[in-house]
This record gives C-alpha cells, structure tokens and sequence, in this order.
C-alpha cells in the first residue's frame, strides 16, 4: 500500500484523473456527484480528498465492501410473497420502508409485506470497476479524489455557477461560432 501511495503522489495528475473519471464505461458519475452534479446512489465526492486519506481511497476503488460508508449499505428485503428487493435504505417511516436500487429508482414497500429485513455486506459498488485501468490511470483516478474538496483547481465552491458555451456551426460549410 506504501507503495501504492508513492506512486500516486509522485506520478498522479488530477487533471487527467478528472477526465478518467467523467469516462462512461467507469460508472462513477453514475453513482456520484460532485458538486451535485452526478448520481445520488453512493456518496458525494465533493469534498472526499479533504476528508480521506489516499490509501482509504484506494480500498475503495480496488475493493468497495472492505468499508462501506455509514448510510450506503445494501438493505435486503424479503417479502411474504418471496420476493427480494435491495437497494440503499432512502427513506423509512411507520408503514413503509423506501429503498434507492441500482437504477437510482426508488421501491416503497409497505412493512406489512416485509418478512425479512437485513444489512448485506455487500457494496452497491461492484468489485472491479477500476480493473481496465493502466497503473498510470488508475494513479490518475486516485489523484483526482485526492484533490477533491482541498485548496486549488478541485476544490468545488458554494456559488452558483452559469456558464456560455459556443457550439460550432458547419450550416454553411465554413465552421463559423454561432451562440
């Protein structure tokens, strides 16, 4: 693991990291935001390189049920019919219980139908996500998430942004800028 850590701090760019990141094929957006911007279904990484340590980050990444953050476990649900749900427990109350699934789609169910309920220790996250990574990338990644919340060029802010963007219009055939 010391290794590990000497490698990503010597040779990691956070700004390539970003980039490895925001790949679709990764599904981290997916599950996370950052800024609020991404999923809701794991935890948001606004601020994760101000609050933990790079080797956490990389137990994380390489192996997701090793330490599961405290509200992201995998509640399972049997119901009287046989039926099984699992899901991040989103909400509960006197008569139902809400779970958050993998779609990001929420199941109510009524506790009168609920048989059984338990904590899996399984993570929503699946193991192997980072495994088409090169060492190079996958040093990258971790950077990235390092940087995430500290001072400097990651560091998400609390004001609202708006941002102009200016497409490229081949209408005429000459790539001209229109708004």
């Amino acid at each position: 693991m010391a290794a590990m850590v000497e490698f990503i701090e010597a040779n990691g760019d956070a700004a390539r990291g970003e980039e490895v990141y925001r790949r679709e094929n990764l599904l981290c957006m997916t599950c996370h935001a950052i800024g609020g911007a991404g999923g809701r279904l794991g935890p948001d990484f606004t601020s994760i390189g101000a609050s933990a340590p790079v080797d956490y980050l990389i137990d994380s990444l390489l192996q997701p049920q090793k330490q599961i953050k405290e509200g992201y476990h995998v509640v399972m649900v049997t119901r009287k019919d046989g039926t099984v749900a699992a899901g991040k427990l989103a909400s509960e109350n006197d008569t139902s219980i809400t779970l958050q699934d993998p779609a990001d789609q929420l199941i109510e169910i009524p506790k009168s139908t609920i048989a059984s309920q338990e904590m899996s220790p399984i993570s929503l996250m699946p193991p192997g996500l980072t495994a088409s990574l090169r060492k190079d990338e996958f040093a990258d990644l971790v950077k990235f998430m390092s940087r995430l919340g500290k001072e400097g060029d990651f560091k998400v802010g609390s004001e609202r942004l708006v941002r102009t963007f200016r497409s490229l219009d081949d209408q005429e055939g000459d790539l001209g800028y229109a708004d």
